[in-house]
């Protein structure tokens, strides 16, 4: 598994703190529509949402949602924070422990539909098309790339599923993840399922926390870190390893 994608894990403090990943849009790669088109029903579709180059038009909510790995729980932690676990198909993400009382059991319960996992330890090509996906969730665009055996978001297209990379996963460099990532997944997943108003309650309570943790520490010395990955399961065994970019 490459190291980039276990970069990805920096969202996954974020995630911590806001109970999901979220943010805006402003950085150009995720861009949804501040307006429904004159043609949207009353519920707020279609919604158009651009993420990594690629625009795509979600009519309805999507109701057979599969998560891959991508070495993070950021996506999967994000639709659940949305209520959203009766969506989830097939879920790839794991999760040994959590600070969100029952986060990690509720994970863990997710279908994983007996799928075999390819040499990348995450879903080929042809067992994501099997599952017959209305949208799929990847952690960075290694997880559409032909080359690596799994389906690109072309031919997800032609089986009729939108796809989406969490944001500063367009180019798999994940090192400049920050915590307004998070809040950009969170909005966008709001946009798309139609529950935008959870999607910013969830911000204003993460925000607030961070808020006051901050004054606490305001004025104090910021202490050096270690950060463990002591395999690539998160809180897979006696250590819980993070990447806490910015925190």
């Amino acid at each position: 598994m490459s190291t980039k994608r276990i970069a990805a894990l920096g969202v996954i403090a974020v995630v911590g703190l806001a109970t999901a990943g979220c943010g805006d849009s402003s950085d150009g790669k995720t861009e949804a529509a501040d307006k429904p088109a004159a043609s949207s029903s009353a519920d707020g579709y279609p919604v158009t949402l651009e993420n990594c180059g690629v625009k795509q038009t979600f009519t309805k909510a999507p109701s057979r949602v599969v998560v891959m790995n991508g070495a993070s729980v950021a996506e999967v932690s994000t639709l659940l924070a949305l209520g959203l676990k009766d969506r989830v198909v097939v879920n790839q993400q794991t999760y040994g422990m959590s600070e969100v009382p029952g986060r990690a059991a509720e994970i863990k319960s997710l279908p994983k539909g007996d799928i075999k996992l390819n040499d990348a330890f995450d879903i080929p090509r042809e067992a994501m098309l099997s599952q017959r996906p209305d949208l799929v969730l990847s952690t960075t665009a290694y997880g559409f790339d032909a080359k690596n055996g799994f389906a690109t978001r072309e031919q997800l297209k032609q089986v009729g599923a939108n796809s989406y990379i969490s944001p500063q996963g367009c180019d798999q460099d994940t090192s400049k993840m920050t915590i307004e990532d998070s809040r950009t997944l969170l909005r966008d997943m709001g946009k798309v399922f139609g529950v935008s108003d959870r999607a910013e309650k969830l911000i204003a309570e993460s925000d607030k926390r961070i808020a006051e943790v901050a004054e606490k520490v305001k004025g104090e010395e910021k202490p050096k870190v270690m950060v463990l990955f002591s395999n690539m399961s998160m809180g897979g065994n006696d250590f819980s390893s993070v990447v806490a970019k910015g925190i």
